[in-house]
């Protein structure tokens, strides 16, 4: 991941950790359209769990992440020194927005609202696989626009 002006000033962690999460999300998706075909409600309450993972990984970051935890406990371990950080908070807000998609997602298929569902969990699934698979975490990229926007519209209006 490019260097930005928050790397320097934050929190960072290896980036192999949020590209297995991003792997294992990805797999959790695919289970969730598979199961759709079968039961809208079985694929409620996949993308239900997942969107509770988002909302951990949100919350409190790749460390505490569920998909993190197993990262740092039997991944890790078994992988070289850490060659490559990227930042926590943009990380953070990647997990906001796959929140949203499930969230989304789920409310889709619990009403009876499938293509909903689909096209919620077929972004998310997009973006995870994305990130698993190239290192391209669409949510980081917004990242800096969001905070941008942030900055300004907290910043005092001069009178």
């Amino acid at each position: 991941m490019p260097t930005n002006t928050y790397t320097t000033t934050t929190d960072q962690v290896d980036v192999r950790g949020p590209r297995f999460a991003a792997w294992v999300t990805t797999a959790v998706i695919v289970a969730t359209l598979l199961a759709a075909a079968v039961s809208p409600l079985a694929a409620a309450v996949i993308l239900g769990a997942q969107a509770v993972v988002f909302a951990i990984g949100a919350w409190r970051g790749p460390r505490q992440h569920p998909y993190g935890l197993i990262f740092k406990r039997f991944v890790a371990p078994r992988l070289g020194p850490v060659t490559e950080k990227e930042p926590v908070p943009p990380l953070k807000f990647a997990q906001l927005v796959g929140f949203v998609f499930a969230v989304v997602g789920v409310v889709g298929f619990a009403s009876g609202t499938q293509l909903l569902g689909l096209i919620a969990t077929g972004f998310a699934l997009v973006a995870a696989f994305l990130n698993a698979a190239f290192g391209i975490c669409l949510g980081c990229q917004i990242y800096p626009l969001v905070a941008r926007v942030r900055k300004n519209a907290s910043a005092p209006n001069p009178a």
